[in-house]
């Protein structure tokens, strides 16, 4: 919640949208997250979170990949709630 919240305070709805359907969390923890990929996720979207919360933040921020494990995005937690 604190990372999206960070991302609407800037305005950036491009990753805030790519966050939200292609985020599925495994682990986070100030300047360190790992997350699963959803179908769908762009490519670059590790290195595009990390780049953009240091320029946020001015800490470096660690984020990556791992297979699997994640929890639902938050986009597929919307859709199951309706």
């Amino acid at each position: 919640a604190h990372v999206l919240d960070l991302i609407r305070e800037a305005r950036d709805v491009q990753l805030l949208v790519a966050v939200e359907d292609g985020v599925r969390l495994v682990r986070y923890a100030p300047g360190r997250i790992e997350f699963e990929p959803a179908p769908g996720a762009p490519a670059e979207l590790a290195a595009r979170l990390a780049h953009r919360l240091q320029g946020l933040t001015g800490q470096r921020w660690g984020v990556s990949v791992v297979a699997a494990g994640g929890a639902p995005t938050v986009a597929e937690e919307r859709l199951q709630a309706r």
